[in-house]
């Protein structure tokens, strides 16, 4: 399977990239999210400029530690949209 890095410098997996799919259609989709800034994206994504929240996002944190079997999880920050981007 191919890998890409982010732009921390990891890989980014397969699983990475369909989760964090996954997660854009979601935020997306609600209506409330103005911007989402995700570890598996080199830019800012730009979703609703006047809606009230911006996200920030690493989907599956810990996945090159999957063949380990030790848990992995998502991290996020919910901000609210100050900028009216």
């Amino acid at each position: 399977a191919s890998t890409r890095l982010s732009y921390v410098g990891e890989k980014s997996t397969p699983l990475d990239i369909q989760c964090n799919e996954v997660m854009k259609r979601s935020l997306y989709g609600c209506g409330a999210v103005a911007a989402v800034a995700s570890a598996e994206d080199d830019a800012v994504l730009i979703g609703r400029p006047a809606a009230p929240y911006v996200v920030v996002h690493d989907t599956l944190d810990g996945t090159s530690n999957l063949e380990a079997e030790v848990p992995v999880g998502t991290i996020f920050g919910l901000y609210q949209n100050e900028a009216d981007l």
